[in-house]
């Protein structure tokens, strides 16, 4: 299902493919209304057909469901009302409330709750915050939002661009952009926060960038219209002339509360850079080790000069993959360990490496593990 707002009327519209999407039917109208924008669409457990999106006036966080598989909607419902659904803040960033949609399908105890998150702010409140809502029957009726952000309330910091996933254990996982290490309301990070409640809890809010970001980069010697000139910041070449121009969202996928993926933009090499991260194994004096059942991996040494070591214990003889990142998230090598017997041990020669912060990932079939390592001379 590809859900879109067609313009100028800006309609929510909606096509699906039932052939892996070699071919696309419709689109079917979904909106009652027009002046809205930012569909999000998702399935529940039983194939319903659901779309989320942000209505300009009056301001509202919209939705509407498909019982036959998107061939027809029915009558749009309101999640939550919306104070501020678009604007921009600080740095000339637009930013749109726009609904953050999943829906639970792993069968568990919140089997077919629908979430959402998005930006907003209250009556009384100086800065955007980011708000939960969830349904338990189908959205019909919605819970009173909840703000999920832990920063000091008032603050002067906003946070926006949310986004939403539903692992395959049940667990919320939801990331947006942060102001809150900057007085100056400017600088911003990625921050996550999780639920393994049904979103009755959330976590700690926790800051998964290691270095601010400024919106801002990459602006110097832009112009409104595409130039076909290289900018150059002293930085690598950027051909595109709206480098200024931040996006809309971000992303997040995982298949467990462990195993967490975001994407999001970041300027820390000075420009608009994708950027991910994955949570990593805590290093050990002598090394890294990690194990489950069946499993055993361990790396060292850490520090290392030249040579490091890899130990595994497997279930069964699987050959390794392993994938060499720097600090900066660049991939720098991979390659494939050939095992001979269930269990043993590989000595990398790494002498070429500069010296630095690395993340080596290793990968078999059915369990994968992340490990810090610092290279020194």
């Amino acid at each position: 299902y590809v859900a879109w707002a067609r313009f100028f009327d800006t309609q929510i519209l909606i096509s699906r493919s039932t052939d892996c999407g070699n071919s696309f039917v419709g689109p079917v109208t979904v909106s009652d209304i027009n002046g809205v924008q930012w569909p999000v669409p998702c399935v529940g457990p039983n194939s319903e057909v659901y779309v989320a999106w942000v209505q300009f006036s009056p301001g509202a966080i919209r939705f509407d469901r498909s019982m036959d598989g998107g061939e027809t909607f029915g009558s749009d419902i309101t999640i939550q009302n919306a104070t501020f659904v678009y604007g921009y803040i600080n740095g000339n960033i637009t930013v749109f409330s726009f609904p953050a949609m999943d829906v639970d399908i792993t069968g568990g105890p919140n089997n077919g709750n629908i979430y959402v998150v998005y930006m907003d702010y209250s009556s009384g409140y100086t800065d955007m915050d980011i708000y939960f809502t969830r349904s338990t029957d189908g959205g019909n009726t919605w819970s009173a939002k909840v703000r999920i952000n832990d920063d000091t309330l008032n603050n002067g910091c906003d946070q926006f661009h949310p986004w939403l996933t539903v692992a395959p254990d049940g667990s919320i996982i939801v990331v947006f952009l942060d102001r809150r290490l900057d007085p100056g309301n400017l600088w911003m990070d990625l921050y996550m926060t999780t639920s393994i409640d049904g979103g009755n809890t959330w976590s700690v809010n926790e800051r998964i960038t290691t270095v601010s970001s400024d919106p801002t980069a990459g602006l110097k010697s832009l112009s409104l219209n595409p130039s076909p000139f290289p900018i150059k910041i002293n930085q690598p070449e950027i051909l595109a002339g709206r480098a200024g121009l931040l996006g809309e969202y971000i992303g997040v996928t995982a298949s467990s509360i462990d195993n967490i993926h975001p994407i999001w933009t970041d300027t820390r090499l000075g420009n608009q850079d994708v950027f991910t991260g994955f949570r990593i194994s805590p290093s050990v004096e002598e090394g890294a080790s990690y194990k489950v059942k069946n499993y055993d991996m361990r790396v060292f040494p850490d520090p290392f000069v030249k040579n490091l070591r890899i130990d595994y214990s497997l279930a069964e003889k699987e050959d390794i993959r392993f994938f060499l990142y720097d600090i900066t998230g660049r991939e720098v090598s991979n390659g494939r360990f050939y095992v001979k017997e269930r269990r043993g041990s590989f000595v990398w020669n790494s002498k070429e490496l500069p010296s630095g912060t690395y993340f080596l990932h290793l990968k078999i079939s059915h369990f994968s593990k992340t490990f810090t390592l610092h290279k020194i001379k």
